[in-house]
């Protein structure tokens, strides 16, 4: 089953501001893997994402079927927006930004995985994360770009 990111968006604000503009876009439902916080993180929704965090008090580090966070998610789907306020809001927790799945990459690995070079640069620059941490496979995120 599907839904249109529109009709999330609008259940997580409130608006019904989209409700006569039809979206493209399908998304699996919550049965799947993904949330309505991981679908904003994938797709740069920064400000669904915030209220996902802030106001209706979601978990960013609930863990999907592979282990990924929203941190992971948000990575791969290259919005430096979103990736740079979860790194805000882990670093304000108190929680390490080295997160790993279950195949023991962490966001780093799935950014430089899928060609994202300015979140790859951010975590290296700024968040200080090292290039060569090594996956289960001891595969390091420099590989993988």
């Amino acid at each position: 089953m599907y839904v249109f990111i529109g009709n999330i968006i609008q259940d997580l604000i409130g608006s019904d501001y989209l409700s006569d503009k039809p979206n493209q876009h399908k998304i699996a439902d919550d049965q799947s893997s993904f949330s309505h916080l991981n679908t904003a993180a994938f797709n740069g929704f920064l400000s669904v994402l915030r209220n996902c965090i802030e106001v209706l008090k979601q978990d960013p580090f609930q863990v999907s079927v592979t282990g990924d966070t929203t941190f992971h998610i948000a990575a791969q789907g290259g919005h430096l927006n979103v990736v740079k306020y979860l790194a805000e809001y882990c670093t304000k927790k108190d929680v390490s930004l080295v997160i790993e799945n279950n195949f023991g990459k962490i966001p780093l690995h799935t950014a430089a995985q899928n060609g994202h070079l300015p979140i790859v640069q951010y975590f290296i620059e700024v968040c200080d994360i090292d290039p060569l941490f090594p996956d289960h496979k001891q595969i390091s995120p420099l590989l993988e770009a």
